[in-house]
């Protein structure tokens, strides 16, 4: 799952990564979850694996060819779209306006 969410935050950039994963990951875990039944089932009516791997397999093959087909998103000069780019400028305004009042690290606090 680690890699995942570094590839879509590469992928698509960090301003939206949360809803990214809000999406895609009830389908992953419902796979996940319909995944291991199905195979138990396939094998109880064919008595072996087979047809399972080469489900498996299918699937795979799909995916792959839908991921190389995938079109990136619109990028700016900085690696990032151009919506990153405006909820970039949201924070950092926001970050400035805190910066006024007195931080509890004191001096230690990084500067935005």
């Amino acid at each position: 799952m680690v890699i995942q969410t570094y590839i879509w935050a590469s992928y698509f950039g960090r301003a939206f990564l949360g809803t990214i994963r809000g999406i895609t990951l009830p389908a992953i875990l419902m796979a996940s979850a319909i995944g291991a039944p199905a195979v138990g089932y396939i094998y109880d009516f064919t008595g072996g694996y087979a047809l399972a791997w080469w489900l498996l397999i299918g699937i795979y093959g799909v995916a792959f060819l839908v991921m190389m087909s995938a079109v990136p998103p619109d990028r700016d000069g900085f690696g990032r779209s151009s919506d990153a780019r405006l909820v970039g400028l949201f924070f950092r305004s926001r970050r400035s306006a805190r910066s006024d009042s007195t931080s509890p690290l004191g001096d230690a606090s990084p500067t935005a």
